[in-house]
C-alpha cells in the first residue's frame, strides 16, 4: 500500500470525528468518492430527492481530477479540519490563526441528524404539492398565520396564498406555464432551511409589452422556517424578475 493511500484510508477514518457544515461535508464525499470510485456515474437524482441530489452534484463537481489529486485534495481537507494537530508549515500556522474563533454551535443551534429529517420532511410537504401543481395544497403546507413575503410583498392568509399561485403558474394556468427548477445549493439552520434555484418555464401572457410564448429562465433563493408540526410560517422568496417584468404585478 502507497504511502498516500495510507494517508488517504487514515484521513477517511479521522472524519467520522469530526462536524463540518453541509458544504464541507458535501466537498469531503465528492473528494472520497472521486478517489474511490473515478469520475461519476449513474443519472442525476430527481428534483424530489434532495439528498442525493446534492450527493451527486458533489461528485460531479471533482470530475476529471485524478486519483492521487482527489486523495491528496481529501487528506488536506480533513486536516485543515482537525482542531487537534499540529501546524508544520508557516502555511498552517496562518491558516490557523484565521481560522474563526467560534464554532458554528456557538453561532446557532447544531442542526442534529433528527433536526435535519425533520426540517427535510417539512420542506417535502410543502415542496411536494409545488410539484405536482397542486394550489391546495401548497396553501395547506402553510401555518395558521404563516405567510409568503416575495420580493417584499406580503401575503399572508389562504386566498391571498392561493391566488398568488395560481397566478404564477403553479398549477400551469398562470403567468408562466411549464414552471419547473433544478435544486443549485440547500443550507440547513436549526430553524430555517435556505435553498437556491434556477427556474425556468414559459411566459403565457403579454407581459411589459413582449409577447406571449418567451422560455425564460431566472433565479431565486428561498428561506423556509417551519413549526413544530412541520407547517410552514414564514416564505421568503427572492426572485430575479429581470427576464420577466420591470417589477411585482402579483397582488392579493
Amino acid at each position: 500500500m502507497s504511502d498516500l493511500k495510507k494517508q488517504f484510508d487514515a484521513a477517511a477514518a479521522d472524519s467520522k470525528n469530526l462536524s463540518p457544515g453541509n458544504d464541507v461535508k458535501l466537498k469531503m464525499y465528492g473528494l472520497f468518492k472521486q478517489a474511490r470510485a473515478g469520475d461519476v456515474t449513474g443519472s442525476r437524482p430527481g428534483f424530489t430527492d434532495i439528498v442525493g441530489r446534492a450527493k451527486y452534484d458533489a461528485w460531479a463537481a471533482v470530475e476529471g481530477t485524478s486519483t492521487e489529486d482527489a486523495m491528496q485534495q481529501y487528506i488536506d481537507l480533513v486536516e485543515s479540519l482537525n482542531p487537534h494537530r499540529r501546524p508544520t508549515t508557516t502555511r498552517d500556522a496562518v491558516t490557523f490563526v484565521n481560522r474563526a474563533k467560534t464554532t458554528d454551535a456557538e453561532v446557532a443551534r447544531a442542526v442534529s441528524p433528527q433536526r435535519r429529517a425533520f426540517l427535510e420532511a417539512a420542506l417535502m410537504s410543502h415542496l411536494g404539492p409545488e410539484v405536482a401543481g397542486n394550489v391546495p395544497g401548497i396553501t395547506d403546507s402553510y401555518a395558521t398565520g404563516g405567510h409568503l413575503n416575495f420580493n417584499g410583498v406580503l401575503y399572508d392568509t389562504p386566498e391571498a396564498l392561493t391566488s398568488f399561485h395560481r397566478n404564477f403558474g403553479f398549477d400551469g394556468r398562470g403567468m408562466i406555464s411549464d414552471l419547473g427548477a433544478d435544486l443549485v445549493h440547500i443550507y440547513y439552520m436549526f430553524d430555517a432551511v435556505i435553498v437556491e434555484y434556477a427556474m425556468r418555464g414559459i411566459v403565457a401572457v403579454t407581459l411589459g409589452g413582449a409577447s406571449a410564448g418567451r422560455p425564460v429562465t431566472f433565479n431565486s433563493c428561498a428561506v423556509y422556517c417551519f413549526d413544530q408540526e412541520g407547517k410552514l410560517t414564514s416564505e421568503r422568496i427572492y426572485l430575479d424578475t429581470g427576464n420577466l417584468l420591470p417589477e411585482p404585478i402579483f397582488r392579493p
